[in-house]
């Protein structure tokens, strides 16, 4: 008992001489921070305030940096390894497996860091929430559920951040901050009218948990407003929230070109300086854009601004860069020795395979089709993204160098020469199916068949053109080698293609330009396609109604610049497309299986990309409906970021498999998982709905008629969702303390039984939901506070727990203005799903005898700007008490009828008034 309490002793003073070794090493960096930036002219402090123009200081030894980089699901870079996509990651509802692949991109990071090619600033993750799948950046994100994001969004920060005592490994900034999820065409000047319990009870908790639990570094504020004030300048939301609420330690950053819209769009402040002021006043410490760059200087001569303002943005921005450990002795930095040699090493690579089996969803299996017996004697692999590898890794991602797989060839790998494989493209994404465009539908301008080529030696069409000749159509594979000077080197080089272009039918016509890099197609002086960047080869399509018979003005533009040059032209319509329909289910007459490969891909969601609908694309619905009157079975392998309404599927194709994007290796998952060397256990961290008009206005941020916790109707899939080759059973719910006066107890354990009894070893997601039964306020149906990823071989079982957290049981009490525990009686529920629940019980949340409530003001009344110097308590005699936000009283007095309350003594901030045992809480600018 004497060595126990001697070594808890020991335990105790060991762990109080670290805290005051950190303290002091924080001391230590304050203390060198302060001394560089007291030794910047106003000019060098002005400079380094801005992602794109931030500048390097000779004389003080200070290096050139990078701010703007980013990792959602890698290093964006060339080489870096790419993993599935946020919502993928969110669907293995596996926290460790989420801590590992931060891990591996934050090695990744040093180590292009070390060879002198990016920052170590990140701006990622995207924990906004998919309120509405129409959102084009819904596949950035962990999905619909607060507390899932939550706990995604706090395991990789921490394997981003890394957990050196002294040390940042890279700095991640969570963005968009807050209440924000589209629609990307307003999204500059959003101002959702939301109710502050969906506020503080859906868009704040991911946030919240990364600063608290997760230590982020930074934050990067949206575009949008909160109660019309844009965020960027959102003083009650930078500083009195995240800073002194939340605690956060580092800088506060803002999306890209915000201060200008703050100025402009906005129209919130008179001009320019006062632009910066506000922002600086709030806490924005980076601007992404050119406001500080242009105008702080002269707004600190002018006087907007003082230079303690300047100064503390200065400090934490060079902070942060010291946390990182850049100005300190190279073998100090542990991280500074990461080698280049990590680099899409073979360990994140299979790593990257691992997390996209994990991913991966079984939405539907028929008659057990799947897996794929290992008899048959061939497949017919069919679909616009059986043979597509840009289409797999998602949006802001880097590219691999070599290593990447696509479905068709990742099958090809598998069976190898045992079964036989026929390939069939089909259509594209999005349209009728397409076929090369030969001589005979064009002419030349002056009427000779082709079209006239001019072929010009740079990438901008300028200038004469180097030669001109007629090309008979457009299909070309240059790779580096120029088609103008004959040189292997990739030099870069563009042609315009025009004449007429003439259809044998009219019709409504998909048209598809395959290029790398960009192109331009105008068919009767139209836009069609508009592709006028560098990017690999991926097919860009465009549509228009014509008739057949017109010759039509036909114009192609297209640039080469890096990579390998092509360029093909493709059309496709209604009359043309059920020919090939027609001989493509005669085709798949002759195999055992077909394996169709669809879906969507980035071009079709993404940044400035929503979706109208959620329907499975109708072209790629036409070919699959062709396919099943083959009656041959058919496997959907479903490639997309967010929920697509898979109706018809559903009820026709008996196997579905929900792929997402699943990065550089998805491919070889796919296939895995066919064939049966994995067995799936995903689950769907997004609900399936059977059509966008089954939801609210795309602009209605309310949550009522949303997601799992407040939708109504019967979904297509629910959240949570995923189907297994195995079967488990639950048993023997045990909550051995059922009744908790609040206040006494931090977790229940929730103590369960399962077992593996069908045929294969595999994965459950086990899920714990939580329903308030007997609550006095409106509450969700029902809310995931719990889950658990658990491994069992074929036949065995276990007993396991989840912790239930009692502070999990919040709601938004908006009359304290307060988050609240609410006494009373909750379900809790076991599940393999949001809909179905294997076990229930009950636990009861009895009140304790005192009242613990805190003074907690997240629900704020925020006068228009400017604010007034005085506060009316309507119709109220009597005393009155004024908090701040930490709940320290800072004036009381008596108050008469309608009487002014004079404010002008009391500084900026939030502050609670207390009055006959009500709450109201303000701003003060």
């Amino acid at each position: 008992m004497f060595l126990d309490k001697l070594f808890n002793l020991f335990i105790i003073f060991l762990l109080l001489g670290i805290n005051q070794t950190i303290s002091q090493e924080s001391s230590n960096i304050d203390s060198k921070v302060q001394s560089l930036v007291s030794q910047m002219t106003l000019e060098e402090k002005v400079s380094q305030l801005n992602t794109d123009y931030i500048s390097a200081i000779p004389r003080l030894n200070i290096p050139l940096y990078i701010w703007h980089n980013e990792a959602l699901h890698g290093i964006i870079t060339s080489g870096a390894t790419v993993f599935p996509i946020p919502t993928a990651l969110a669907a293995t509802f596996d926290i460790p497996l989420m801590f590992e692949v931060a891990t591996a991109i934050s090695d990744e990071g040093r180590a292009f860091y070390n060879l002198n090619k990016m920052g170590l600033n990140y701006w990622s993750p995207n924990l906004d929430l998919v309120r509405d799948p129409r959102w084009g950046r819904s596949q950035e994100t962990y999905g619909e559920d607060p507390y899932l994001a939550s706990r995604m969004g706090v395991a990789f920060i921490k394997g981003m951040q890394g957990n050196h005592p002294k040390y940042l490994k890279t700095i991640t900034s969570p963005k968009h901050f807050a209440v924000h999820s589209g629609p990307e065409s307003i999204k500059f000047l959003l101002n959702p009218q939301v109710n502050q319990r969906d506020v503080w009870e859906t868009y704040m908790p991911p946030f919240q948990a990364v600063i608290e639990e997760g230590k982020s570094y930074s934050i990067m504020c949206a575009y949008n407003a909160y109660y019309n004030i844009p965020i960027s300048v959102n003083r009650f939301l930078i500083n009195d929230i995240v800073r002194k609420k939340w605690g956060l330690k580092g800088y506060v950053m803002n999306d890209c070109g915000a201060l200008s819209i703050t100025r402009w769009g906005w129209q919130y402040a008179e001009n320019e300086y006062n632009t910066v002021k506000l922002a600086l006043e709030a806490g924005l410490d980076l601007e992404c854009g050119e406001y500080y760059y242009n105008y702080l200087k002269d707004a600190y001569l002018k006087n907007f601004v003082t230079m303690d303002l300047i100064d503390t943005a200065v400090f934490r921005l060079f902070k942060a860069r010291f946390m990182l450990g850049l100005f300190e002795p190279k073998d100090s930095v542990p991280y500074n020795f990461i080698p280049d040699t990590i680099i899409e090493c073979q360990k994140h690579r299979e790593l990257s395979v691992k997390a996209a089996r994990e991913s991966m969803v079984l939405l539907k299996n028929e008659n057990k089709l799947l897996p794929i017996s290992k008899d048959l004697k061939s497949i017919y692999v069919v679909g616009p993204n059986a043979d597509a590898i840009w289409e797999m890794i998602g949006a802001y991602a880097g590219y691999p160098s070599k290593y990447w797989t696509s479905t068709l060839q990742a099958i090809k790998n598998k069976v190898g020469d045992k079964i036989q494989i026929t390939h069939y493209k089909g259509c594209e994404i999005m349209g009728m199916i397409t076929e090369f465009a030969d001589s005979k539908h064009f002419k030349t301008p002056d009427g000779k068949p082709g079209l006239r080529a001019e072929y010009y030696n740079n990438k901008d069409l300028q200038g004469e053109p180097s030669f001109i000749r007629i090309d008979s159509a457009i299909d070309f594979h240059w790779k580096r080698i120029s088609p103008i000077t004959g040189s292997d080197q990739g030099e870069p080089f563009s042609v315009r293609w025009t004449g007429t272009i003439q259809f044998d039918k009219g019709g409504c016509y998909t048209f598809n330009v395959i290029s790398n890099d960009g192109a331009r197609l105008y068919i009767n002086n139209k836009k069609i396609v508009d592709s006028w960047w560098e990017h690999g080869a991926v097919p860009f399509v465009g549509f228009d109604t014509l008739e057949g018979g017109v010759e039509y003005p036909f114009k192609l533009e297209y640039f080469f610049n890096q990579s390998w040059a092509h360029v093909r032209f493709e059309f496709g319509s209604d009359s043309t497309s059920e020919e090939l329909y027609d001989l493509a289910m005669q085709e798949a007459k002759k195999h055992d299986l077909i394996i169709f490969v669809g879906g969507l891909s980035s071009a079709y969601e993404s940044e400035n990309n929503d979706r109208l609908r959620l329907d499975f694309p109708d072209g790629q619905l036409r070919l699959l409906k062709s396919l099943k009157r083959s009656g041959v079975p058919i496997v959907l392998v479903n490639y997309s970021g967010s929920s697509v309404s898979l109706n018809w599927a559903k009820d026709s194709i008996p196997a579905i498999l929900q792929a997402w994007y699943g990065g550089q290796e998805a491919g070889v998952a796919v296939a895995d998982i066919i064939f049966g060397d994995y067995n799936p256990a995903g689950r769907l961290p997004v609900t399936f709905y059977k059509s966008e008009k089954d939801l609210p206005p795309f602009e209605d941020y309310s949550m009522e008629g949303r997601t799992y916790r407040y939708f109504r109707k019967e979904p297509l899939y629910p959240f949570g969702y995923g189907l297994s080759y195995t079967t488990f059973d639950y048993s023997d719910l045990n909550i051995p303390i059922n009744k908790i006066i609040l206040g006494q107890k931090d977790t229940i354990p929730i103590i369960f039984n399962i077992e593996n009894t069908g045929d294969f070893d595999g994965d459950e997601v086990v899920q714990l939901y939580v329903t308030n039964l007997t609550s006095k306020h409106p509450q969700p149906i029902k809310q995931l506070k719990g889950f658990k990823r658990i491994h069992l071989k074929q036949n065995g079982q276990k007993k396991d727990t989840i912790f239930l957290a009692i502070n999990q049981l919040y709601y938004y009490d908006t009359s304290k203005n307060d988050y609240a525990i609410e006494p009373s009686k909750y379900e809790i529920q076991i599940a393999s799903s949001s809909a179905d629940v294997r076990l229930k019980g009950e636990i009861e949340l009895i009140p304790s005898t005192s009242d613990n409530t805190t003074i907690n003001p997240y629900s704020i009344k925020i006068f228009p700007n400017p604010a007034m110097n005085y506060i009316i308590i309507p119709d109220f005699e009597g005393e009155i008490a004024i908090y701040d936000i930490l709940g320290k009283q800072i004036l009381k007095t008596k108050v008469s009828i309608n009487q002014k309350v004079n404010l002008e003594a009391i500084s900026s901030g939030i502050y609670i008034i207390k009055y006959s045992n009500k709450f109201i809480s303000f701003l003060k600018f």
